[in-house]
């Protein structure tokens, strides 16, 4: 089952079009990449979807609904979930506060928990943040503050948070961007986890082809605001627009 197409999507900035009648879809509960060189167009196909920019033509569905034209919170609430390029969290809150606070905004109850939530709901809630900092691998560091993480760490709360939304879909732009070896293997095995244990849908953008191939059900090539190749690991590394668009070889 598709949980999202893209129909004919193009999006203009003046006389630059970054995307360019651009139709996938994503199947429900798998885990898809989008990859291709700098300036390819995929973060603005992020941008898209999740309302940061207006499409300049085309469809975008979800669930069978057209969102294209709804804002960036009334797409959150339909379902979708986003981590930025750029780590997105409260740096001197700590890992619980951090997490709570998604928690908190999902059941409308906003800052003020302590007088808007009364003891059973403050329970549930208690509980639902604890699972969620245990399904990143959290636990340990849930009274922490979140400046004193490692890079690794502090991306795998920004996860936290945005499954604290609880998203059927989970865009991840760039997710071990600015990680050593060793915390880039441990993010790509814990959105491995994630995807198996959660069953969140998973679109995510990368320069690392090795986490691509080895996390992937199915990557997405673009250049030039479109799709030049679509399939499996083989698929790609045997295209040749792929290898002389993104990985520089016409081997």
């Amino acid at each position: 089952m598709n949980l999202l197409e893209l129909r004919h999507v193009t999006k203009s900035f003046g006389n630059l079009r970054a995307v360019n009648d651009l139709s996938f879809e994503i199947e429900e509960g798998k885990i898809t990449a989008i990859i291709g060189p700098n300036g390819a167009g995929k973060t603005t196909v992020f941008n898209l979807i999740t309302a940061w920019h207006k499409a300049t033509s085309g469809q975008i569905i979800f669930k069978g609904e057209d969102i294209t034209r709804l804002r960036t919170y009334e797409i959150l609430k339909k379902g979708i979930g986003r981590s930025f390029q750029i780590i997105n969290i409260f740096k001197n809150l700590t890992v619980f506060e951090n997490v709570r606070m998604g928690v908190l905004a999902r059941a409308g109850k906003g800052m003020n928990f302590l007088r808007s939530v009364d003891n059973q709901s403050f329970s549930a809630i208690r509980e639902k943040t604890t699972e969620l900092i245990e399904t990143v691998g959290l636990q340990q560091w849930a009274n922490t503050t979140a400046t004193v993480l490692s890079h690794g760490d502090q991306k795998a709360l920004e996860i936290a948070i945005a499954l604290s939304a609880e998203p059927m879909l989970l865009l991840l732009d760039e997710p071990t961007a600015g990680m050593s070896a060793e915390e880039s293997q441990y993010t790509t095995n814990l959105i491995k986890e994630i995807s198996g244990k959660t069953g969140v849908t998973i679109l995510f953008t990368e320069h690392d082809l090795d986490m691509v191939f080895f996390m992937s059900d199915r990557i997405i090539v673009m250049a030039q605001g479109e799709v030049i190749c679509d399939g499996n690991e083989e698929c790609v590394r045997s295209d040749k627009k792929v290898r002389e668009a993104y990985l520089g070889s016409e081997q």
